[in-house]
């Protein structure tokens, strides 16, 4: 009798702390200095040792992903050694346009991170400038083809209550 192991695993890998955006869920205190990552060699070591232990989908979340020194080396490197890992990043898209093209064959899939379909509400939430939410939605419709995005910002009302309930909630408890 043989038992074969048809699971595939995935690694979710917070690959850095650092963020460009100052999101009030994620530092309700503030951004603190990050101290201690990882250097590009022992996250090298790490995804060889996921290999070699049967993980082949590599999911890397943040902070911001993007903001890794040295990711797209990291990933060539990677898929030099084992040419089937596969990677999935979740991003809030705003450095995406820097990597778009450079990652195009060796990344599977994207994940876009945004907290409201509204600039302004994402803005607020993300504490950033209206402007860079504007920059960063007019990339994602640039690089994906997402003509029917404002379909999506149809929906924004629902949405919006939505976030509003779940802000009450949160005060509620505090």
């Amino acid at each position: 009798l043989m038992i074969l192991n048809s699971f595939s695993y995935t690694l979710r890998f917070g690959i850095t702390f650092s963020c460009n955006q100052r999101c009030s869920f994620c530092n309700p205190d503030g951004m603190k200095d990050v101290t201690g990552m990882l250097e590009e060699r022992e996250i090298e070591d790490i995804l060889c040792a996921a290999y070699e232990n049967g993980i082949k989908k590599v999911h890397f979340v943040g902070g911001e992903p993007l903001m890794c020194r040295g990711l797209e080396g990291i990933i060539d490197n990677a898929i030099k050694r084992h040419e089937d890992f596969e990677f999935v990043f979740t991003t809030n898209g705003t450095k995406l346009h820097d990597y778009f093209d450079r990652f195009r064959g060796k990344v599977s899939q994207i994940n876009f991170s945004l907290h409201s379909m509204a600039p302004n509400k994402l803005a607020e939430l993300a504490g950033i400038k209206t402007s860079v939410v504007e920059q960063q939605i007019e990339n994602l419709k640039k690089h994906y083809n997402l003509h029917d995005f404002p379909s999506i910002e149809k929906r924004e009302g629902e949405i919006e209550k939505l976030q509003n309930e779940i802000f009450k909630l949160k005060e509620e408890k505090a």
